[in-house]
């Protein structure tokens, strides 16, 4: 068999469904959302392409989301790509922000998953690890 490679190409785009998450872990459910970051540093500045936006997420009581001391622990996003859900990743691009290197992952975690729905992408069992 032959086997044809695919082009790499980016998988988010700026206007695809993002939601903030915080109080979460690799392979558990999401926590809570939408309230733990700036208005002006918000989940969509994260996939916009635009080095010059960031998106902090605080994820810590004193914004909104309970459990995650210190704050910016088990934080993060989930992303719906319009382009397709059964994309492949083949690697993992970002940049950090121009402020507080002390604010600058130190590990990430991807997962992911076929599944589109709110409900499902909120529960943990649906995501697959493939890197931490």
């Amino acid at each position: 068999t032959t086997t044809t490679e695919r082009p790499i190409a980016a998988i988010t785009r700026a206007g695809d469904s993002i939601i903030g998450i915080c109080n979460t872990i690799a392979g558990g459910s999401t926590g809570e959302s939408g309230y733990n970051y700036p208005s002006n540093e918000n989940p969509p500045n994260a996939i916009d392409n635009d080095i010059n936006t960031k998106y902090l997420n605080f994820g810590d009581s004193f914004t909104g989301c309970s459990g995650s001391s210190p704050g910016g622990i088990n934080t993060g996003f989930y992303v719906t790509p319009a382009i397709s859900n059964t994309s492949v990743v083949a690697g993992l691009l970002f940049a950090t922000a121009n402020d507080f290197s002390s604010r600058d992952p130190i590990t990430v975690t991807l997962e992911g998953t076929n599944e589109t729905s709110t409900a499902a992408l909120d529960s943990g069992a649906s995501w697959i690890l493939i890197y931490n």
